[in-house]
């Protein structure tokens, strides 16, 4: 009789392994639950986010083409346009004027975000100046741009900004 009582716990050892199965089976289904809410609930703010991005004209989401190889620096091509537009009379340029002037001569089809955070970067660090007015010119430039003229500071004369 013996073997019987050990079989019997042996029985009783294994309903309570079962039994601890059962509920690990089900912690781990609660979780799954779980897991399922939370990727359903990313899915849809996905969803919303892709919806709202596909709203957005192509101009504001798509960058035009890659600066045309042999192009010059986006410093050099705003000193050209720059200079171009003071042979013209004007003060300086706008943002979309800058934009508008460098895509003709140089980067067809170029799009404001392609150019203008150098060109905020340059006026930050005083290699343009942008005015209250929003126009972009060179800090008191000689002819070339290139900063202020030797000449006029060794003479003692100004040049207004």
């Amino acid at each position: 009789m013996p073997s019987m009582v050990s079989e019997r716990e042996i029985i009783v050892g294994l309903r309570a392994r079962l039994a601890e199965t059962e509920r690990d089976i089900s912690v781990l289904q609660e979780r799954a639950v779980k897991y399922r809410d939370a990727i359903a609930a990313m899915e849809a703010v996905l969803g919303l986010l892709e919806d709202q991005g596909s709203n957005q004209s192509d101009t504001q989401t798509k960058l035009g083409p890659p600066r045309p190889s042999g192009a010059p620096t986006n410093f050099e091509m705003a000193r050209l346009v720059l200079l171009s537009a003071q042979k013209e009379g004007k003060a300086g340029l706008t943002a979309a004027e800058l934009v508008d002037e460098i895509g003709r001569r140089y980067w067809p089809g170029v799009q404001a975000p392609q150019i203008m955070p150098t060109m905020y970067q340059l006026a930050k660090n005083g290699r343009l100046i942008k005015g209250d007015d929003g126009v972009f010119r060179f800090p008191e430039t000689n002819e070339t741009g290139e900063g202020e003229s030797h000449d006029r500071a060794s003479s003692g004369g100004s040049n207004p900004a």
